[in-house]
């Protein structure tokens, strides 16, 4: 918006920043039909990148926002209205084709597959409500593919954890529901007895906020699960935000020691219990802290894993619920 031939230089800035930056082509972002010529003309006159289209702004295809990003899929009603509509006219709009003819001057990738063994069938019970939904749906999906059927509960309603062999929690936004999750008490106590039974369990972010004795806001304490000693707070900046690598400290339910993951941190909340049986490591950065609590039937902290960035560790999840699955007749 409001830019004309800086919009060349931005563009050029991309293409050289680095060698073989491999761009070749862009798409317009929020301008109208009459513009589109313009700024299509002046980029192709003055660089070597072509234009294959854009979007125009649609005001009925916003999104709103609060102070972790764009609010959940689950709490968009007409959400597969915007998708249909921003699909509409981007076939409208953007050079499928020209974009497919693009695609067939790619150099060969090589990729090689993972083998993916799958395992007995195990049940894990995954938290989704709205106080529980940040997930990264492949996970999820290698989950399925190593043999377990996800069911799902929720910490808000439900009275108790369904009769499983695992357990999943994920990401959200339990600081906004923590009087409704502190006040379900039945499901608090379900959910102390399984773990502490050893239940194979991974909880991540606001799940760990959640396994924690307590939360505190605004002066007002809410007691939770209390798997470990430790109280949640929210501050006024993110913490440790961007993506990391987890490096083990010691042997744990899903991973050896010195065996490593990538992962993600995303919170503006923080803890009294950060944990220590990870080292965390950022990209290009001689930055690392100590998280996560982990021994040989959990696994919970602030980063959110994803998966398939060592298969190993999904599968070694895999083999503890089964475990735990075969004691529970005995």
């Amino acid at each position: 918006k409001s830019m004309s031939l800086s919009l060349c230089a931005i563009i050029e800035g991309f293409v050289n920043f680095r060698e073989k930056s491999n761009i070749k082509g862009v798409i317009l972002n929020n301008i109208s039909k009459g513009m589109y010529d313009y700024y299509k003309t002046i980029i192709e006159t003055n660089t070597n990148v072509k234009v294959y289209g854009y979007m125009p702004y649609l005001e009925d295809c916003k999104l709103k926002s609060r102070h972790l990003g764009l609010i959940t899929a689950q709490e968009v009603e007409d959400l597969q209205e915007i998708t249909e509509k921003l699909g509409n006219t981007a076939q409208e709009t953007i050079d499928i084709k020209g974009l497919y003819d693009l695609s067939k001057s790619c150099d060969y990738v090589e990729y090689h597959e993972i083998q993916i063994i799958k395992r007995k069938p195990v049940k894990i019970a995954l938290a989704k409500d709205k106080a529980f939904c940040f997930y990264y749906q492949d996970s999820l999906d290698l989950l399925k593919e190593l043999g377990a059927e996800l069911i799902e509960f929720s910490p808000l309603k439900d009275e108790k954890l369904p009769d499983v062999d695992g357990l999943y929690i994920g990401g959200g936004y339990p600081e906004l529901h923590m009087g409704q999750l502190s006040a379900n008490i039945s499901m608090i106590e379900s959910l102390r007895s399984k773990i502490q039974g050893g239940l194979p369990t991974i909880a991540e972010c606001g799940g760990y906020m959640y396994l924690l004795k307590s939360f505190k806001d605004e002066n007002k304490e809410f007691q939770l699960v209390g798997i470990e000693e430790g109280q949640s707070y929210m501050t006024n900046s993110l913490n440790h935000f961007g993506y990391i690598k987890l490096t083990a400290k010691k042997d744990n339910i899903l991973c050896k020691s010195g065996e490593s993951i990538k992962a993600h941190e995303f919170h503006y909340s923080n803890s009294t219990n950060l944990g220590d049986s990870f080292v965390a490591s950022k990209p290009n950065s001689k930055r690392n802290w100590e998280c996560i609590v982990a021994d040989e039937s959990k696994f919970i902290g602030y980063p959110h894993l994803h998966l398939w960035g060592n298969v190993k560790f999904a599968d070694n999840f895999i083999e503890k619920c089964i475990e735990y699955g075969s004691k529970k007749w005995l």
